[in-house]
């Protein structure tokens, strides 16, 4: 709905397909796109699905989220913002492998002497991460890779903390990495179980 309803309006969008927040700021700020929205649940349960609207790959503050929040709520008919296969939508394919060179020459090569398991939380980022880190430490743990649309955060991830830290003592553990859904977040867990917010 929110494509038809940008192309009703005589904009062309990039349409990404599932990708993490992150990775639509890193896009617009390299590409000089002016405009990006994204469907995302960040940190919290499914049924609270909302959107993130950034100008000039910086989020809008919430006053004028809540406008446009609004304006959307007082739409009196979805079905005229439907889709036509002849909206012509383009994809942007090399997003993906673009994010994951300009990560990977921030991370040092000294990853593939720890221990980690890095949780994925079963959102936007369980594909790509495992990407990006693989290519430092192919023994790294992965968890939280099998989203479901409604499994999102559910006793996983940042939002418990208890299950991570047992996982320290059981894998003895250098390192714990868990995200929050959208992928602009990250909390990690040292050998001790002390914890860090990023």
């Amino acid at each position: 709905m929110s494509q038809g309803c940008l192309n009703i309006s005589g904009l062309n969008p990039i349409i990404l397909g599932k990708i993490p927040t992150i990775v639509l700021a890193y896009l617009i700020k390299i590409s000089k796109i002016h405009l990006g929205i994204i469907i995302s649940l960040s940190h919290n349960p499914f049924y609270y699905n909302g959107f993130k609207i950034f100008i000039n790959s910086i989020k809008i503050n919430n006053q004028i989220e809540k406008i446009i929040a609004d304006k959307i709520s007082n739409i009196f008919s979805i079905s005229q913002f439907l889709i036509s296969k002849k909206n012509n939508f383009y994809i942007f394919y090399k997003t993906e492998k673009k994010y994951i060179k300009y990560c990977t020459q921030y991370l040092p090569n000294s990853l593939n002497i720890l221990k980690i398991i890095i949780n994925c939380v079963n959102r936007a980022i369980f594909n790509i991460v495992p990407k990006i880190f693989k290519k430092f430490n192919n023994s790294i743990i992965f968890l939280e890779i099998n989203p479901n649309v409604i499994n999102i955060n559910d006793k996983c991830g940042a939002t418990d903390l208890k299950i991570l830290k047992k996982k320290i003592i059981k894998y003895k553990l250098d390192l714990v990495i868990s995200y929050d859904g959208d992928g602009d977040k990250l909390i990690m867990l040292d050998y001790l179980g002390k914890y860090s917010k990023l």
